[in-house]
């Protein structure tokens, strides 16, 4: 799986999880639309999550919110 960025007829580009399947591209899941940098950056890391959480393995190394957590707790 990967993420595809898809620019639409609106302007907007569609951040999508793909998954090649015998030569041709399925969409998998759509994180969602937007048009600034912020907002594709946060569609991102959304689909990212969704890869992470479909793989079904632990990452590596921990995320700083959750070394926030850990402290606090």
């Amino acid at each position: 799986m990967f993420i595809r960025e898809n620019k639409n007829r609106s302007g907007t580009v569609s951040i999508q999880v793909v998954e090649k399947n015998k030569g041709r591209n399925k969409v998998i899941f759509t994180a969602g639309s937007g048009v600034t940098p912020v907002e594709l950056e946060l569609l991102k890391i959304k689909a990212q999550k969704f890869i992470e959480d479909q793989s079904g393995l632990l990452p590596l190394f921990l995320d700083q919110e959750d070394l926030i957590v850990q402290t606090f707790v």
